[in-house]
């Protein structure tokens, strides 16, 4: 099952690079060659797998690639004095993640609703 649907996503390749036992088992069902790759998990300690029960923890092991399809952005917006500073920066804190300060007041001449 694995090797046609290898063949259906990825035609014309003749080389698979894996850190998976059943690597040479899908190369043999393909027909193409197969490289084992840090096998004992010496060079990268975790499998995709593990990875995936728990992106956050590990995080570190993402290529920069692969972590901007997980990023997520939230923007705040609302008249002034109604937390918006201090829920950001919670959240960032919680969330182990970074935050740009509020910068309407330095963009905008008179940041004021006028009616």
């Amino acid at each position: 099952m694995w090797a046609s649907k290898f063949r259906s996503l990825f035609p014309g390749y003749s080389l698979l690079i894996t850190s998976e036992p059943y690597g040479d088992y899908v190369a043999g069902f393909t027909n193409i060659e197969h490289i084992s790759f840090d096998i004992e998990r010496k060079l990268i300690p975790i499998s995709a797998s593990k990875i995936r029960t728990n992106l956050s923890l590990n995080w570190p092991y993402l290529s920069d690639k692969t972590n901007t399809f997980y990023i997520k952005k939230v923007v705040f917006l609302g008249t002034n004095s109604t937390v918006k500073t201090t829920l950001t920066s919670q959240l960032a804190e919680h969330f182990q993640a970074s935050f740009i300060q509020e910068t309407a007041r330095e963009i905008m001449e008179d940041s004021k609703l006028s009616v």
